[in-house]
């Protein structure tokens, strides 16, 4: 039996293999990441400038990124001039996240002496927390005095996810796996489909030879 071919063919089967499970892994990580990219576990209209209460579905996909935001999309915006001129001071409204069963899980003050400008499309942070676990939840954003400078605009306040890079660290680890065991799989593969086509299932002559003069040796021995 052609033993060395086996075990190789056995070899590059395994090496081949994790390449595969490691590939597709990569595909995933890489997918989840651009779904987090542009995820949004909240999104709801709402009035921030009067008292009063919201609730909304609060969907959770990420618990591994840097940090979790809260933001306000205004139309037609203020400008950020305006937002660090604390225009908004007199907001002051709270936001409870709770799991399907009532537990609170997370609790942040929104107040207009924190806010700030956040990013190039002039939206307003108003929170900013710590992923929790996955799963779906409720928010609750209960404002408890409204800012008028809020009023005859649209209001839309949302979450997104903060990253900063190393939440694409497994999709490379995976990467760097699947190439770095394929290389060698290809390789014994190679050699051992070349040896099945040139010899089948035989041993070559040189190998059978050495082989039976090793099972020689040894009988001879034990004499």
């Amino acid at each position: 039996m052609p033993i060395g071919r086996i075990i190789g063919a056995v070899t590059a089967a395994a090496l081949l293999g994790v390449s595969a499970h490691s590939g597709f892994a990569c595909h995933r990580k890489n997918r989840e990441l651009k779904e987090w990219q542009v995820a949004r576990p909240i999104s709801a209209s709402i009035d921030l400038s009067v008292p009063g209460e919201t609730r909304t579905p609060f969907v959770q996909t990420c618990a591994s990124s840097h940090g979790e935001l809260v933001l306000l999309d205004l139309s037609p915006p203020i400008h950020p001039a305006k937002v660090a001129e604390r225009v908004l001071e007199d907001l002051d409204a709270t936001i409870v996240v709770s799991d399907e069963s009532g537990n609170e899980v997370l609790r942040e003050r929104i107040q207009g002496g924190t806010v700030q400008h956040w990013g190039d499309n002039h939206p307003i942070l108003l929170a900013r927390f710590h992923p929790f676990a996955v799963g779906n939840y409720t928010a609750t954003i209960n404002v408890e005095s409204g800012d008028a400078a809020l009023s005859n605009r649209e209001q839309t306040i949302y979450a997104e996810y903060q990253s900063c890079g190393l939440e694409g660290f497994p999709a490379l680890i995976a990467g760097a796996i699947s190439f770095l065991t394929l290389i060698p799989g290809l390789v014994i593969l190679f050699i051992v489909i070349r040896g099945f086509v040139k010899f089948g299932w035989s041993t070559p002559p040189r190998a059978a030879n050495e082989r039976l003069n090793r099972s020689g040796r040894a009988v001879a021995g034990c004499s």
